[in-house]
């Protein structure tokens, strides 16, 4: 392929950007029925750019430096119990924090001529989860689980030196329940019912509004987030037997984005 040249006036533009990440996970059985884990990590993520959209446009530089932190613990009994094919019982706790910043400037070939954004986010999830599967029969899974977290931190405009702290959304339940029936060879059906949060993006976590217009005013409790509730019937093809724990209640909002699952998050 011929390559092909960015226009003049992008010359100066590009960036980098980088991304760290480092965990530590320890995990281990106590008896035949019960097992646990723990785990611990950061993620470290900066990005620079420059770019200049048209001749009469100023050059844009454009900054995001982000630090997530958290700990996970969760632990997982399968008693045996009389009348049922199987039974797993999971629970745990896990927090999460957020330290997020976002600058931009007008530049011209990279030299910084005016700052245009200059915001700050922190974010504290805390949170804990209980589920179980139920198979009464080898060829059904009912899956009944309930998370529980609590939200903090706040916003900060640090042009116009305001900050203000993450919506009062008091502490956000989100109940399921799933069941899967492996009918026959090459056929289940899968039902899920129950409800979720996601809180709002950015500056709209708080009472900030729309952040560089903000007035001081907080939102009202519960502003910013939504809550859902679902039912969803599916058939899906029979790749062996029913999901296994993890898989029992899908994920339905991002975490990255704040969204909030029954189950502790994997890391994405």
């Amino acid at each position: 392929a011929t390559p092909k040249l960015s226009y003049a006036i992008s010359a100066t533009d590009g960036g980098k950007r980088q991304l760290d990440q480092i965990s530590l996970r320890a995990e281990g059985t106590a008896g035949k029925t019960l097992s646990w884990q723990t785990m611990v990590y950061q993620n470290e993520y900066s990005d620079e750019r420059w770019v200049r959209f048209s001749a009469s446009a100023s050059q844009q530089e454009r900054d995001t430096y982000e630090t997530h932190q958290g700990l996970r613990a969760s632990a997982s009994w399968r008693p045996s119990v009389n009348g049922l094919a199987s039974l797993v019982v999971e629970g745990g706790v896990d927090y999460e924090h957020q330290s997020d910043r976002s600058d931009r400037y007008n530049s011209t070939a990279r030299a910084r001529v005016s700052q245009t954004r200059g915001q700050a986010w922190d974010l504290d999830i805390t949170g804990a989860f209980v589920q179980a599967v139920i198979k009464p029969v080898a060829s059904l899974s009912l899956v009944p689980g309930l998370r529980v977290d609590q939200l903090g931190g706040g916003f900060t405009n640090r042009l116009s030196n305001l900050s203000f702290p993450v919506n009062d959304y008091g502490l956000i339940t989100q109940p399921k329940l799933s069941a899967i029936w492996a009918v026959q060879p090459g056929q289940t059906v899968y039902a899920n019912l129950g409800r979720s949060f996601q809180v709002g993006v950015g500056s709209a976590t708080a009472g900030a509004g729309g952040g560089s217009t903000a007035t001081g005013t907080g939102a009202a409790p519960g502003a910013g987030g939504t809550a859902t509730a679902t039912v969803t019937v599916s058939f899906l093809p029979f790749n062996g037997p029913p999901p296994a724990l993890h898989d029992a209640v899908p994920a339905v909002a991002a975490r990255r984005a704040g969204g909030l699952d029954v189950l502790a998050n994997d890391t994405s």
